[in-house]
């Protein structure tokens, strides 16, 4: 069993619903899993979109980290006369923790690298009555990543529910 996802994207542009809609389709979101609702007036809670990237910066940092400490570990061995007499299993150990610790520190880095400075300010869009705007709603177990991404590429306001807060 699947965990159920759910995607709430505010389109500005009334010409950009089937537009969106289709793309989403095409690029395998059933459409069962797509709704396109009226926004009701009020005050939305747009979604934090920096969490996505500050993972990404971590993994980045960590990937790099790893390949950087074996590659010090290599060049220790390779510099220093008599490291190189040691057994497989030492060489094994020894990359193996010089990778694990370049992958914590590249981490680390990595995600200090991406955070956002703003100090997480919260920013809403108002919706007026009579606006036409709609909101692009997708429940999906399992195709939710592959939603964002199509939403991303129609400049989508994602929000956090598409219900007004306010």
């Amino acid at each position: 069993m699947h965990a159920m996802y759910e995607v709430f994207g505010l389109i500005e542009d009334p010409n950009e619903v089937d537009s969106t809609v289709a793309d989403l389709v095409q690029h395998g979101v059933p459409s069962h899993e797509v709704d396109v609702l009226d926004a009701a007036p009020g005050i939305y809670r747009i979604a934090d979109e920096h969490l996505h990237d500050d993972v990404m910066g971590t993994a980045r940092g960590a990937a790099v980290g790893a390949a950087a400490g074996m590659l010090i570990a290599l060049l220790v061995v390779w510099a220093m006369p008599g490291l190189d007499a040691a057994g497989g299993a030492q060489w094994a150990l020894g990359l193996f923790f010089m990778g694990v610790m370049g992958a914590v520190v590249g981490g680390m880095a990595g995600l200090a690298n991406s955070e956002d400075l703003s100090d997480d300010e919260v920013h809403d869009i108002a919706v007026a009555e009579g606006s036409g705007l709609r909101i692009l709603a997708i429940r999906s177990d399992r195709w939710h990543a592959r939603a964002h991404r199509v939403m991303e590429n129609h400049r989508v306001t994602f929000l956090d529910e598409a219900i007004p807060h306010a």
